[in-house]
């Protein structure tokens, strides 16, 4: 019985011992089992982006771009071993939503990091839980006042809106030497349209002249037409669509049933190859500055997108501009978590978008870099005018940068 006794508890110390000595010393696997979102075979990243709002016909492609770059990463091994697993909430495109959305994948899901769309303002209100629970987090390309000041945890790779509307400015004076033009703003009435109403100023009052006109169209709006007089009595020549796809193609239908033909020059999510199907003639003066190359193009990283892209999806020839942007930025993601390394943890991979310096990506966008106090990727643009015949939209310069 002794001796019985005494095998028990030789038993019971040695297992103290190997479980203190796993403790102490942990393997491989063991760094990241209290990684939030982080298995021995997965890693989750939380999604929201407007699934059932009104800017899905923007974010929706987006998120698909996105799930298929991830698709195609797992369906190459995935990383270190890991398969991605992506959880995508809908918020709608309202800050609430937004809100309740990134609470649940932190504290219900415990994702690894998160890819953003959403809106400026949910942005805003979504800073201090980004600061708070250190989540890492790519957004999408949006106002500077998410970026500057750098906050820790959040990134964006894209031009920013005031940046965006800088090089509208640039176009006018610059390049097309025009003087003294009558320039005016269609916005919605949102925080992502009072930052271009702001910079549109600012940047009047710096060329010396004024704002020759400012209005409002309403998210979903399918008629501009009083905006669309209003901007026609004063004499504008140059018209800034600081909008969605929506409400850029309801201002320019109208504008053309009144015959005001003035020229266009959208902000990114003003339009795409979308919108001069939605508007075909009337789109002719439409030209549009965007972050990110379009699908026709045949720049090496397009050419092996429509490449991958048409194996998940072989009877859909084309896909929207947007898609791109989403593609891009997940190989944002992507890279980041690839210099990490096998063992996961948020504050390496905060160090890991850090790294970023001119990281090239084949043509779909402009050199990226990051840095302890960059959190916005880079300001490169490219300006597209539309093709009506062809209903695509063609690139006029090469990439390019604001002046001021």
């Amino acid at each position: 019985m002794k001796k019985r006794l005494s095998r028990v508890l030789l038993n019971h110390s040695l297992l103290l011992v190997l479980v203190s000595l796993c403790i102490l010393f942990p393997g491989k696997e063991g760094k990241t089992t209290d990684v939030h979102g982080v298995s021995g075979d997965a890693i989750k990243i939380g999604m929201i982006f407007d699934k059932t709002g009104p800017t899905v016909a923007i974010q929706g492609p987006i998120a698909d771009g996105a799930k298929t770059y991830f698709k195609y990463v797992n369906d190459r091994g995935g990383i270190s071993g890991r398969k991605l697993r992506w959880i995508h909430e809908d918020d709608r495109y309202t800050i609430s939503r937004q809100v309740a959305a990134f609470k649940k994948l932190v504290y219900r899901d415990r994702v690894y990091a998160m890819y953003l769309g959403g809106s400026t303002g949910g942005g805003l209100a979504l800073q201090p839980m980004i600061q708070k629970e250190k989540i890492p987090v790519l957004g999408a390309p949006s106002s500077d006042i998410l970026v500057v000041p750098p906050r820790r945890y959040f990134f964006t790779n894209g031009t920013s809106y005031e940046d965006e509307i800088k090089i509208l400015f640039d176009y006018i004076f610059d390049r097309l030497k025009v003087k003294n033009p009558r320039i005016g703003l269609i916005r919605a009435d949102t925080e992502h349209g009072k930052v271009g109403s702001r910079t549109a100023n600012n940047q009047a009052e710096l060329r010396q002249i004024k704002m020759e006109g400012e209005e409002v169209v309403a998210p979903g709006a399918l008629d501009a037409t009083s905006q669309v007089m209003n901007m026609k009595m004063a004499k504008v020549d140059y018209i800034i669509l600081h909008t969605t796809t929506g409400n850029a193609a309801a201002f320019i239908r109208s504008a053309y049933k009144l015959k005001f033909h003035p020229i266009y020059l959208g902000t990114k999510y003003a339009g795409g190859e979308e919108l001069v199907k939605l508007t075909g003639n009337a789109a002719k003066n439409f030209y549009m500055v965007n972050s990110f190359s379009q699908w026709y193009e045949d720049v090496p990283g397009v050419v092996k997108l429509r490449e991958v892209t048409g194996q998940y999806y072989p009877k859909e020839k084309v896909k929207p501009g947007w898609f791109v942007q989403g593609w891009t930025q997940a190989v944002v993601v992507i890279e980041a978590i690839k210099r990490v390394g096998r063992d996961l943890n948020q504050e390496d991979l905060v160090r890991a978008y850090e790294s970023f310096k001119d990281f090239k990506t084949d043509g779909l966008t402009g050199p990226i870099t990051f840095g302890p106090n960059i959190r916005k990727g880079g300001d490169y643009v490219r300006l597209y005018r539309a093709n009506v015949e062809r209903r695509k939209l063609i690139p006029i310069t090469d990439w390019m940068r604001p002046s001021q």
